[in-house]
Formats: structure tokens, C-alpha cells, sequence
């Protein structure tokens, strides 16, 4: 497995089904970091089906359709961690074990929480846990890379972040990459929703997750009554050189986050009606721009060290001594409880932020996790 490549665009390729010349152009002449294809894999221009090797090292993620997967639901078992290995055997293993191409893999697709559910919280940390586990298998048993959430447009609602932590702890202690989709306007609401995600994750001690956006694009949106942004064949048509601006823009934006590792266009391919580029000149056009540009590098995330619960109990302690104060007592009384007795095991949450300490607490208290304190 390679651990670096070089590519010359962030933006690549999204393939539902089935491929498409346009598509093919975007990726050979751009060079992108990243595409993905559901139940399809790398055009043969990028990789010899022979000899089943890759021409061109880069993130070519598969993904599995299927459309039965609900966060506690009736399919499987009650329990996130036996759910997360019934989903493993029944989608992932099958798909990876039939595709020698395949080196990364997606869980499942926009996972559902209702920010009004009474049982938000709840849901949200049993898909934590159920992550978690996913990861786990498809690192150590399968052998290939987890591109995990892959959360749709504006979803979670932000305050669910404080009960995910079990799987951003997953996804760092795996060499995991961390998904979701960002359409639309570019700011930190809609196409580069990540950056706003990415300061919540840092507060909880996992900064500049390796992330890849696995849908992105125009599509249809609205504020207040406006529309805001509209999806590529939707009337009033626009010419092709506009979503190319766009792109590009985009791209240029994606750049100067160093853990954003990439993004796709949804979508060539299996026509989905108000999306699919097919023949549309996008790619080539893309590809053209993104050609003469210099190529840059990307470096996959290796696994970190665990944050264990004794690694917080010893931060907490030592920043505590610093100021004169015993934080620990700060620390609600149940989570010590569970903490002290399993000190080896991965720290789970929530943040310092839900402990009742001051910013500049809050802060030191992260920067020494983050230094191995």
C-alpha cells in the first residue's frame, strides 16, 4: 500500500454504475487525488484489470450500494457492535474480497439523525460505536482502508459532534479517512462545511482528520424562500464553462486545507437525473484547466497512537498542577468512575468542552493531548 502520491487537482471523479468518457478525461488529463465508484471500479486508462495493477497511484474509493442500512434498525442486530459485523459480512467483505482495486472502502452512505429526534444524542452515539467497530474490521480483517460517515449536506447538526467520539478516535487509531458530502455555495455552511467540523473535532482532540468529501457540486438548495444554488440540468441551463469556474474555485479552496485529501463531482455514470454529466464537457473541460497546473503531494494518514483514558487522566492532572487546581474533580463524577476503571481503554468522550472548565483550561488540556502529555 502506498503511503504518498502525486496528483495535480483535488477535485476527481464520481462514477455511479457505470463509466463515461467525460468522466475518464477529468481523471486522466486532471490527475485528480481522489474518485470513487459505486459498484464500479477505476476506468482501465488508471488501471491494468490484467495484470491488476494501478497505473497511477491515487484514492480510488469503492462503494457498495445499498439502500437498507438505518442507524438501529429492524436489519440488524440491536447492539452497535455486532450491527457493525453483520453490515461488514453481508456488504463490505463480499465487495472487497470480489476487487483486488480496492484499497478503500466506504461505510454507510448518509446516515439519517433527525436533529428534533428525542433520541438524537442516542442514535448518534450508537453510530459512533458502530463506526468505530466498522473501521476496525476493515483495517485489521480486510485489509484495506475505511472511508468512513459520509454524512449528506449539512448533517449532523452540529452540537451532535460531542457524542461521536468513539469514531473519530476509530478513524485515527486506523488510518481511517473521514467522509462527508458538501454541495453548493462556497463557504463553511455548504461546500466547505468541513472547516467548520474540523475546529468541533479539534476541540475534542482529533484535529485535521484526514478528510475526502465523497459527493460535491452544484445541487439544488434554497434560504429563506431563495434559491441559493441550483443542480447542473436544471432550467435555466448554464453554459459549461460556469460550473468549470466553480470547480476550479473549489479546488483552489480545497487547497489550502492540508487534510483535505479530496473531493468528487457528483456524478458521471447511471443517470441520475438532475446531476449526471454525461457527455456534458465538464470533465474534459476540468481536465484541461487542471493540466498544466504543477503536481503536489498527498500523504495518506498512518494510525496514531491511542488516546487512552490514563493519557486524559495524566493531561488533566498535569495542567491541574500548573494552575493550582484539581481539575479532576471538574470531571463529571460517572465519567471518572468509568474512566478509572478501564485506564488502557481508548478514551471515548465527551470533550473537556461538557466538563465545566474555562477556555484557557479547555485549551491547554487539548494541546497537551495533542503534544502526548
Amino acid at each position: 500500500m502506498f503511503t504518498s502520491f502525486e496528483a495535480r487537482s483535488k477535485v476527481g471523479i464520481h462514477l455511479n454504475v457505470t463509466g463515461d468518457a467525460d468522466a475518464t478525461a477529468m481523471l486522466v488529463r486532471g490527475e485528480p487525488s481522489v474518485g470513487l465508484g459505486i459498484n464500479v471500479g477505476p476506468p482501465g486508462e488508471v488501471y491494468d484489470y490484467g495484470a491488476e495493477q494501478w497505473r497511477r497511484d491515487f484514492i480510488w474509493i469503492g462503494r457498495v450500494y445499498e439502500d437498507e442500512f438505518q442507524i438501529r434498525g429492524s436489519n440488524y442486530p440491536a447492539g452497535a457492535v455486532d450491527a457493525a459485523r453483520a453490515y461488514a459480512a453481508r456488504w463490505i467483505a463480499p465487495f472487497v474480497l470480489a476487487n483486488p482495486w480496492c484499497r478503500f472502502v466506504t461505510t454507510p452512505n448518509e446516515p439519517v439523525i433527525a436533529d428534533d429526534d428525542p433520541d438524537a444524542a442516542g442514535k448518534m452515539r450508537w453510530f459512533a460505536e458502530f463506526i468505530a467497530e466498522l473501521v476496525r474490521v476493515i483495517h485489521e480483517v480486510l485489509k484495506v482502508t475505511a472511508v468512513a460517515d459520509n454524512w449528506s449536506v449539512g448533517a449532523p447538526d452540529f452540537w451532535m459532534w460531542e457524542h461521536y467520539a468513539p469514531a473519530l478516535a476509530a478513524i485515527a487509531r486506523y488510518g481511517a479517512l473521514h467522509a462527508r458530502h458538501s454541495y453548493g455555495p462556497l463557504n463553511a455552511f455548504y461546500a466547505l462545511r468541513h472547516r467548520e467540523d474540523n475546529l468541533r473535532f479539534a476541540a475534542m482532540g482529533f484535529p485535521d482528520l484526514p478528510t475526502v468529501i465523497t459527493e460535491c457540486g452544484w445541487e439544488n438548495l434554497s434560504e429563506g424562500g431563495q434559491v441559493i444554488n441550483r443542480a447542473w440540468n436544471t432550467d435555466p441551463r448554464r453554459p459549461v464553462s460556469e460550473y468549470v469556474d466553480y470547480l476550479v474555485q473549489l479546488n483552489d479552496e480545497l487547497l489550502q486545507d492540508a487534510y483535505v485529501l479530496g473531493a468528487v463531482v457528483f456524478t458521471h455514470g447511471n443517470p441520475w437525473p438532475e446531476h449526471v454529466l454525461n457527455g456534458s464537457g465538464v470533465g474534459v473541460s476540468f481536465g484541461e484547466r487542471m493540466a498544466g497546473r504543477p503536481r503536489f503531494t498527498v500523504r495518506l494518514p498512518a494510525p496514531r497512537a491511542v488516546l487512552t483514558n490514563q493519557a486524559v487522566f495524566n493531561a488533566v492532572a498535569a495542567e491541574g498542577r500548573a494552575r493550582g487546581k484539581n481539575l479532576i474533580a471538574q470531571m463529571p463524577y460517572d465519567l471518572v468512575g468509568v474512566m478509572a476503571a478501564a485506564r488502557a481503554a481508548p478514551y471515548a468522550g465527551p470533550a473537556p468542552a461538557e466538563w465545566g472548565l474555562t477556555e484557557g483550561e479547555k485549551r491547554a488540556i487539548a494541546d497537551r493531548l495533542r503534544l502526548g502529555a
